[in-house]
């Protein structure tokens, strides 16, 4: 770099730091004080300061460099000629080997050169060091008998790492010495890079105080993950196939695909091959090395009943009051019995989905709710303001699965609304409030009310609802107050976990046998029922 404080012309990202040390140029201090003389427009090219001596001789060492390359690429390759066994000798191969040879012999550490908020493997004089064959580690090493390992501890500055290494014999230099030895394949001899307390390590090449960011990109045509390198190695960009784990109205969150485009886009062939060779190439993968399932619950009257009337009957001790926005009415809601012991004894058998037609605020408050410590649901919740079609849940599991259902299992206490779907588990519906039909239901049904025996209330308790209707809490009254008896999450449980394991002794048999197809839970859930 002759010109100073100019970068490549053709550079395409051009660095931050173009400026060049003064050993590169080779220019005296007077020299570098008249820059605005010559910047002023005319030609001194006689003048003392301006004509400046390159004595830069580099091109001599490349020359011994490419030398050394060649012959030994050459033996290598005569030797496999007369052996006939092995593979020829790759360039790819015997360049790096001859570079590891440079610092073979060398135990190094590092002070006040890598910002303790960067890892040290990614910085550039840890990825040159270990090029060159070098043993790199964080601190000082000695062996079992107290015998100092390390050989030499390139500074910064003068530091207490630098002291405990001049006390123990171990040589101390500037990282100079480590870029030079790297630009010229051999190893420099030290004397000539003496740490002393002037000097600034700001003004070396390779400096930085920046923690380095890995930019991530997520595509649907990357199979295998693909870094793209900086200098010496160090990884400034990522891609990576895209599993569309996040989705909104058919469009993925991560790679922005239409992903009905692309579904429709995927031939037989490939879809095949890949759901044969469970390669992580959809979301499903990661959960089939767990063993676990998808769980997509519906909330309204399976696991909660919700009312918003104020004179709801019948009372019960745990009935949760709340608004979820400012301006909306108080709801009520009654939690099915069971329904923590229920979630955590599937937690490790499923993957916990929400499902509900009330809007967003509606669902992140029972979530909160049910799951105030986010140990079951996550942020896997979807509302009426995510769904595409309010009156067809099948379209809405197409686009949270837009790939594949085979492992998902749905839990509701209406089936019209899924179609028939086939892996639909009904529920008996949870319908604790007495007169009163699915809050968020978009088409009511014709029966809304419920036996006796669900609410488990008396016969002289169901005469009395117009004394509990006329607005006054009658809380601690015994005809109010009404048991829940209901145990229907425990046969629930039982049905769930007879479904899992169904399916992993399926999937067991078909890995092992190589042949055939993956289970489904549309086939299971039905045959199960059978």
């Amino acid at each position: 770099m002759w010109f100073k404080g100019i970068s490549d012309i053709n550079e395409i990202h051009p660095s931050s730091a173009t400026g060049t040390s003064e050993k590169t140029h080779q220019y005296s201090d007077e020299t570098s004080k008249k820059p605005k003389e010559h910047n002023s427009g005319q030609t001194q090219t006689g003048s003392n300061y301006n004509v400046v001596a390159d004595t830069d001789v580099y091109l001599r060492r490349l020359e011994i460099i490419l030398k050394r390359i060649h012959t030994t690429f050459y033996m290598a390759y005569d030797q496999w000629i007369d052996g006939k066994h092995g593979t020829m000798p790759d360039l790819k191969q015997i360049i790096p080997d001859i570079r590891r040879q440079i610092l073979s012999s060398v135990s190094l550490c590092f002070s006040h050169i890598i910002q303790q908020n960067h890892p040290m493997e990614k910085h550039n004089a840890t990825i040159m060091a270990q090029a060159m064959g070098a043993n790199v580690t964080q601190d000082l090493q000695f062996d079992h008998d107290g015998i100092i390992e390390t050989t030499h501890v390139i500074a910064g500055k003068i530091t207490l790492k630098v002291y405990q290494a001049q006390q123990n014999n171990i040589k101390v230099v500037t990282p100079e010495w480590l870029s030079d030895c790297y630009e010229q394949w051999e190893k420099q001899p030290e004397d000539n890079y003496i740490l002393t307390r002037n000097y600034k390590v700001r003004k070396w090449r390779f400096f930085t105080e920046d923690t380095p960011r890995v930019s991530k990109r997520r595509h649907c045509d990357i199979q295998q993950p693909v870094s793209v390198s900086g200098h010496y190695g160090s990884i400034i960009l990522e891609y990576e196939e895209c599993r569309h784990a996040i989705t909104f109205k058919n469009l993925c969150g991560d790679c922005g695909i239409d992903l009905s485009q692309f579904k429709n886009a995927l031939s037989v062939s490939t879809a095949v091959k890949t759901l044969i060779s469970i390669e992580p190439s959809f979301p499903d993968a990661n959960l089939l090395c767990k063993r676990q399932l998808h769980l997509l619950i519906n909330l309204d009257q399976t696991l909660i009943d919700t009312t918003n009337s104020r004179n709801y009957y019948p009372s019960s001790s745990d009935i949760v009051a709340y608004q979820p926005t400012p301006i909306s009415k108080i709801f009520y809601t009654k939690l099915r019995p069971g329904i923590k012991e229920f979630l955590t004894n599937l937690r490790p058998f499923y993957q916990f989905h929400i499902i509900t037609f009330g809007d967003q605020a509606y669902a992140h408050n029972i979530a909160k709710l049910i799951d105030p410590n986010r140990r079951f649901f996550s942020d896997r919740i979807i509302s009426r303001d995510e769904c595409l079609k309010l009156t067809d849940e099948t379209i809405n599991l197409n686009n949270l699965f837009p790939f594949d259902d085979s492992l998902v299992c749905i839990i509701d206490g209406r089936e019209d609304i899924w179609k028939s779907t086939r892996n639909l588990v009904y529920v008996k519906p949870y319908m604790w409030f007495k007169g009163i039909s699915d809050i968020n239901e978009i088409h009511p049904s014709s029966a809304t009310g419920t036996s006796e025996k669900t609410h488990q209330y008396s016969d002289e308790t169901s005469k009395k609802p117009k004394e509990h209707n006329s607005g006054q809490t009658q809380t601690g009254s015994n005809y109010n107050v009404v048991a829940d008896t209901d145990v229907y999450l425990r046969r629930l449980e039982i049905i769930l976990k007879r479904i899992h394991t169904t399916f992993y002794m399926a999937y067991d048999q078909w890995i092992d046998g190589k042949h055939g197809t993956m289970p489904d839970l549309k086939q299971i859930i039905p045959d199960i029922r059978r």
